[in-house]
């Protein structure tokens, strides 16, 4: 198949791979990231990736039979009287689905766990969504009562509280009966939750009941089903940008962990003075008033809004995000500081220097300097907008650092400003990454990690030639690091091709190996932003090119190409590393090695 570009006539992509506006993956690609992430949906709303913490809910493990053997993870308890029998377990409009027979006469419950009550561990304040497809394939629900019931606890067995949902099964097809089942907020003292399947029983019973693709996730509502069979689902996240809502394309990012323990912001109290969130400490008020207005969520980022007000007797508002000692940091660590920030009230007469800041401290908990700081340019505006900054600490008695925010004035001079705050973060890294909402303790996003191997990545490369075309960008250029792009390798850096986008150095850089040996590297003209990467790489026997954006092709005609190779790591490379931490927006792979002129119209 021939496609043409201009007068040019050259071979169709035999793969296009086409992440902007995407909601999900094209399936010849593993995806996993092991923990809840965030991301920016359509409408410009904060929001975790799809998710479902339930193991298993296409019921591996299953085995008919008179009880029969649950699926993996499942346990039921039955009461005396009753008689189980796991009929059998299939698939109904895309849907799977086990099917469990209850007979007998009892008065009690009957609880279908579709996982242990000891896997998912949540925080106070977070939302959830527990839902299960049902029917009913035979019997009758006389002396049957069913509810879908979300249990929140201490501990595994320990119930804080819980919530019901009641629903009727028919006999209608699977897919059209979906139960549904959310808390808007955790209770403050539970730690776990589970959903449930429960058929409370007064008397004699036979029924016949199929439940299908359990899925308990982090959210305020039910999203689309994802199946799972041994590990909890993490799904990929396709980012957009909320001011503008525009598609950015797959978001990968290496793994990072918000230090500070509560940014959303548990334990706040209006009034006035009003109660901080937990952890955090507001001091510099001398004569000013304080009021606490309140605290919400505004496109889905939490915040909360205080006013300080009246003539000043210090010089410097200060409020801290977390406690003294509770962030351990070493000398010559990087660490990034990022907040929402927005003037909600007042205004920002009489004050300046916006800054967000860390205060170093050694192992007695003594004061010894700052740390990594970012005054902003000018003062927040009513815009809601996320600021951050980052730096190296450079104090050899170091042992915590301790974020904060403050605002600078005469002493003297009246002030009347609310200012919102939201969702602040401090990770260890030489620039902010998305989002991690925290409750009560540091919490880590795992690295995103995306891959092609076996036929899913022999079905469309050829090892002689070819030519890959690679949009991507990156979110910060603030460290010294390559960032790939592509990695198609043969499971080391012994025999490759990747494309990265330079931190250091200037260019987009192509890197080919054979044997071991580098045959290939080589950058382009362009030097290396934020900015949307348009990469072409080209490789054939003595014949490599790289050209991005349009610039004119870096050439070689000398070198072998890799043998062996069988996978290729998409936003990453090799080994886990070189994470983008950025957008991939396109990979386009061409089986011949294209000529540099269209490699060039190609990335224009």
């Amino acid at each position: 198949m021939l496609a043409t570009w201009g007068c040019t006539t050259f071979s169709k992509p035999t793969l296009d791979l086409q992440f902007v506006g995407a909601t999900s993956l094209d399936n010849r690609i593993t995806f996993s990231r092991g923990s809840q992430a965030t991301l920016f949906d359509s409408a410009g709303t904060l929001v975790y990736a799809a998710n479902n913490t339930i193991r298993n809910n296409t019921m591996v493990g299953a085995v008919a039979g008179t009880p029969g053997t649950d699926p993996t993870n499942w346990t039921n308890s039955v009461p005396v009287g009753i008689t189980q029998q796991l009929v059998g377990t299939g698939t109904e409009n895309g849907i799977t689905y086990i099917d469990y027979r209850f007979s007998g006469t009892a008065t009690g419950a009957i609880v279908i766990r579709p996982d242990s009550e000891a896997q998912v561990i949540a925080s106070s304040g977070q939302a959830w969504t527990g839902t299960s497809y049902a029917k009913l394939i035979s019997g009758s629900l006389t002396n049957v009562g069913c509810r879908l019931n979300m249990r929140q606890g201490l501990a595994a067995g320990t119930l804080v509280s819980q919530t019901n949902v009641v629903f009727t099964p028919t006999t209608a097809a699977l897919n059209t009966q979906r139960f549904i089942n959310s808390v808007a907020s955790m209770d403050p003292t539970t730690e776990r939750i589970m959903v449930r399947v429960v058929l409370d029983t007064t008397g004699a019973i036979d029924i016949t009941l199929r439940i299908g693709m359990p899925q308990l996730e982090i959210g305020p509502a039910a999203t689309a089903v994802n199946a799972t069979s041994g590990t909890a689902y993490y799904g990929p996240r396709f980012d957009y940008t909320p001011s503008t809502l525009a598609a950015q394309g797959l978001l990968i990012e290496e793994q990072r962990t918000n230090s500070i323990r509560n940014n959303t912001m548990q334990g706040a109290a209006a009034g006035t003075p009003g109660t901080a969130p937990t952890n955090w400490a507001i001091s510099g008020l001398g004569t000013l008033t304080q009021t606490v207005v309140g605290t919400g969520t505004a496109n889905g980022i939490n915040y909360i809004d205080v006013r300080f007000s009246g003539t000043t007797s210090t010089t410097q508002l200060v409020i801290r995000f977390d406690s003294t000692g509770a962030i351990a940091a070493a000398n010559g660590q990087s660490w990034a500081i990022s907040a929402w920030l927005a003037v909600v009230g007042g205004s920002t007469a009489n004050t300046n220097n916006y800054t967000l800041a860390n205060n170093l401290f050694d192992s007695g908990n003594v004061y010894i300097g700052e740390g990594p700081s970012i005054t902003l340019a000018s003062p927040p505006t009513s815009t809601f907008t996320r600021y951050s900054g980052a730096g190296t600490i450079s104090n050899a008695s170091t042992a915590s650092i301790r974020p904060y925010f403050y605002f600078l004035f005469a002493s003297g001079v009246a002030i009347d400003i609310t200012l919102r705050i939201g969702l602040p973060q401090l990770e260890q890294g030489a620039f902010a990454t998305s989002v991690i909402p925290t409750t009560t303790t540091a919490l880590t996003r795992n690295a995103d990690v995306a891959s092609m191997t076996g036929t899913n990545f022999s079905g469309w490369f050829n090892a002689t030639e070819g030519t890959v075309v690679a949009i991507g960008q990156m979110l910060s250029v603030s460290s010294a690091a390559s960032r790939s792009i592509f990695d198609a390798t043969d499971g080391s850096t012994n025999n490759r091709t990747s494309g990265r986008l330079l931190v250091s150095g200037g260019g987009d850089q192509a890197t080919i190996r054979s044997g071991a040996s580098t045959q290939f590297q080589t950058s382009s003209a362009n030097s290396t932003t934020t900015a949307v990467k348009n990469l072409a790489i080209a490789y054939k026997a003595s014949d490599f090119a790289i050209t991005s954006n349009g610039s004119a092709p870096a050439t070689q005609a000398s070198g072998s190409v890799p043998t062996g190779v069988n996978q290729m790591q998409i936003g990453s490379a090799v080994g886990g590393s070189e994470f983008l931490c950025g957008y991939i927006r396109r990979i386009a792979y061409y089986p011949v090695r294209l000529p540099n002129s269209t490699l060039q119209a190609l990335t224009a």
